[in-house]
């Protein structure tokens, strides 16, 4: 978990860096990638997450990260990845109740839509497949899932290439057959926190009345 979390943290502060960059360099200046411009993508954005809800009976956390471009200043396409950051969880191990281990990744699409000039709705799916068994029972023993999870959040414009928000999600969880953990387990409603940095859509202008 420790290796993870240094990872995290490393992609925060290159992202971090990349989108102060970026946003010095972006107005009233062309794209640097033209390439990317004629494609239709305008930007995109990095960000970190933490996921928190019910999993096998107990609360549980999940910390994850996520990368995305946007295409045509609203729609993003990227993957997103997180694992379980919490032990409150059990699963039957090979000599008794242990620690459930889980984490999860995929493809992610969503859309932005600007609700005010400080904040957007983004709605998004992830479908991708995970990995979950004892703490005690190597990786590569753990029992594969299908994921497929809907989010909906309100994520409010901190700065230009900054964005914190707050919302929800759905987990989908099929095919678990390990330790005693139905799919129905593995399935939850989950409260999302993150915090995204990039190169992002300029929002509506306010009225001036």
């Amino acid at each position: 978990m420790r290796r993870t979390t240094s990872c995290v943290i490393a992609l925060a502060i290159s992202c971090f860096t990349a989108a102060r960059s970026s946003a010095q360099s972006s107005s009233g200046a062309t794209s640097p990638i033209p390439l990317l411009s004629k494609m239709g993508i305008r930007g995109g954005f990095a960000g970190l997450e933490m996921r928190f809800g019910d999993l096998a009976g107990a609360f549980a956390t999940f910390a994850g990260a996520e990368f995305a471009i946007l295409i045509n200043d609203r729609v993003y396409v990227g993957v997103r990845g997180a694992g379980l950051a919490t032990d409150n969880a059990m699963a039957q191990g090979p000599t008794g109740q242990d620690t459930l281990k889980m984490g999860y990744g995929g493809l992610v699409v969503g859309h932005l839509v600007p609700l005010t000039s400080q904040m957007d709705l983004a709605v998004d799916a992830l479908v991708g497949a995970g990995s979950y068994g004892a703490a005690s029972t190597p990786s590569s023993e753990h029992d594969a899932v299908f994921v497929f999870e809907p989010s909906a959040s309100l994520a409010l414009r901190v700065l230009p290439f900054m964005r914190i928000g707050v919302g929800a999600s759905y987990r989908f969880v099929g095919d678990a057959s390990f330790g005693g953990v139905r799919d129905a387990d593995l399935r939850g409603l989950t409260g999302m926190l993150y915090v995204r940095v990039g190169r992002f859509p300029a929002g509506p202008k306010s009225s001036s009345r």
